[in-house]
């Protein structure tokens, strides 16, 4: 780093501690958290109205990025026959998600979207970006949480969970 950007480079002291702010959007939401460490948070959100509840790891790297794995609260241990299917269907996802991505973590059975906030440069993530990133996660696991059952436990091939899934109803019942 040069003299000029040294001068210009944000203090760990000046920025707003981002994992704070992600407790106090989980208390507006009603949700429950644990610190898990000084740079590492955990957030369950559930609603009655979404499929499942969901597990919010957040990581934060001072003067890097916080970091973001929306993962779906039940352990999802995958058949090793579907294994390949689910890698597809991931593929076959992601381009459909406009920010972040899906991944599976074998070892810890763990099915969800990824994403992160980079701050180099900035005085820190704001509310509103945190906002952003963890609403998005959070619709885009809610929106193909259905197609991701089909497959794994309906044994749909990744086409066919992806059409089921994003079957619209029309009318009310």
């Amino acid at each position: 780093m040069d003299s000029k950007n040294a001068e210009n480079a944000v203090t760990p002291k000046e920025q707003p501690e981002a994992l704070a702010l992600c407790e106090q959007l989980a208390t507006q939401n009603g949700w429950e958290f644990e610190r898990q460490s000084e740079h590492e948070l955990s957030i369950r959100a559930s609603t009655e109205h979404w499929w499942c509840a969901y597990q919010l790891m957040l990581s934060w790297e001072e003067n890097v990025s916080l970091q973001f794995w929306c993962e779906y609260e039940f352990k999802c241990k995958v058949p090793p026959a579907r294994l390949v299917p689910l890698q597809s269907l991931i593929v076959l996802l992601n381009p459909r998600v406009w920010i972040g991505h899906f991944g599976y973590d074998e070892k810890y059975q763990s099915l969800g979207v990824r994403n992160a906030i980079v701050i180099r440069g900035t005085n820190g993530p704001t509310v509103e970006q945190i906002e952003d990133v963890g609403v998005s996660a959070l619709n885009e696991a809610e929106r193909y949480f259905p197609a991701f059952q089909f497959l794994i436990w309906g044994g749909r091939s990744p086409e066919e969970a992806i059409q089921a899934a994003m079957l619209e109803t029309i009318g009310e019942a």
